[in-house]
């Protein structure tokens, strides 16, 4: 097959981009054609496309994603099936087999804010021009017209696209994000509580996530300075003094109190790494967690008096590590080896329908 995919930017930190780099990998060793769309893209492993195409974008930054789905519709109207027989795409806005729906719906998120926001979060979802074209963009994908095929990496995902729009239920299939669980099983808490200054008697619940607002940073303060002065937070928004493995060796709780999160790999990495989970269910990924066996799901994002207790009922050294011990167990099933066979799954179901 010939399959183009679908990529604005490139980031080096981006879970969209590794997920990409990995499935495209398996198709080019399959014996398939992978080219890459995109706006730019200064990974070195270009090598995985067999043809990489720029579409670079002169506009204002909040125009940049619709003018990129435009330029990009274009070509791909001009080429038709000629060129590529399936269209796998990671950005709204684009007409094809299929969307890999990584960043949730939009739509969704800025109802969840607005929520705790009242006021400046409707000002912002009107007025806000980056709010206006994501949202066009959401309308243009979530039609059975323009995308034939959705992925979801979590139930949540689904269901807030199928209460915010009318596409077919049938044609949306979940597909759970992986995670390398021996890597992030090999840290060393010791090495990683040396690179951060911890004392090794310190109990340490740790944040990891970008996005103030978004991850929670404000409830996950809240809720360690109501659970007491024992509590030690560390938030860590950039990349630490330490490999990630041994960082997630060197906590003792992981907590997520996010407002909206389609399934974030922090709460796959977090498991694997043997750490108790605390988050909440607007997290996509909490969906994996047995409740009281690998961790707690806290029903609403601002619910801080009951994160303040689950932190002071883990701070139990023989209940951490029963928990952590289940949680590690639980995440093995997903493997990233795993998420990529399930996508080549829709990907060839999509071609031999076509």
């Amino acid at each position: 097959m010939r399959i183009a995919f679908v990529r604005r930017n490139w980031s080096p930190t981006g879970g969209a981009e590794h997920y990409l780099k990995r499935l495209a990998t398996a198709l080019t060793a399959a014996g398939h054609d992978c080219a890459l769309l995109c706006e730019s893209w200064d990974s070195p492993s270009e090598e995985v496309f067999r043809l990489v195409e720029r579409f670079p974008v002169d506009s204002v930054a909040a125009l940049k994603p619709k003018r990129f789905a435009d330029a990009v519709n274009v070509r791909l109207g001009s080429v038709g099936e000629t060129a590529f027989q399936v269209v796998f795409s990671l950005e709204r806005g684009i007409r094809a087999h299929i969307y890999r729906a990584g960043d949730g719906v939009h739509r969704e998120w800025l109802r969840q804010r607005q929520k705790l926001r009242p006021v400046s979060g409707f000002l912002d979802t009107h007025l806000n021009p980056k709010n206006r074209t994501v949202s066009l963009l959401e309308r243009v994908t979530f039609h059975p017209r323009n995308t034939k095929r959705i992925i979801a990496n979590s139930d949540m995902v689904r269901q807030d696209i199928l209460r915010h729009f009318d596409y077919p239920a049938e044609q949306i299939t979940v597909v759970r994000n992986g995670v390398d669980t021996a890597f992030f099983g090999s840290g060393s808490r010791g090495a990683g509580r040396a690179a951060m200054g911890w004392d090794e008697d310190d109990y340490v619940v740790l944040l990891v996530g970008a996005g103030t607002e978004r991850k929670g940073h404000r409830q996950a303060q809240e809720a360690a300075r109501r659970a007491g002065a024992e509590v030690r937070l560390v938030i860590v928004d950039s990349p630490p003094p330490c490999p990630m493995p041994d960082l997630y060796a060197a906590a003792d709780v992981f907590i997520l109190p996010t407002l909206y999160d389609p399934s974030a790999n922090v709460t796959f990495e977090a498991m694997a790494a043997g750490l108790p989970v605390i988050t909440t269910a607007a997290n996509g990924g909490s969906e994996i967690i047995r409740k009281g066996i690998d961790g707690f799901v806290v029903a609403q994002p601002d619910d801080v008096r009951e994160m303040a207790h689950l932190l002071r009922l883990l701070r139990n050294e023989e209940l951490r590590r029963d928990m952590g011990r289940s949680a590690r167990a639980r995440v093995a099933d997903f493997t990233l080896q795993h998420n990529v066979e399930e996508t080549l799954a829709v990907i060839n179901g999509v071609a031999g329908r076509r």
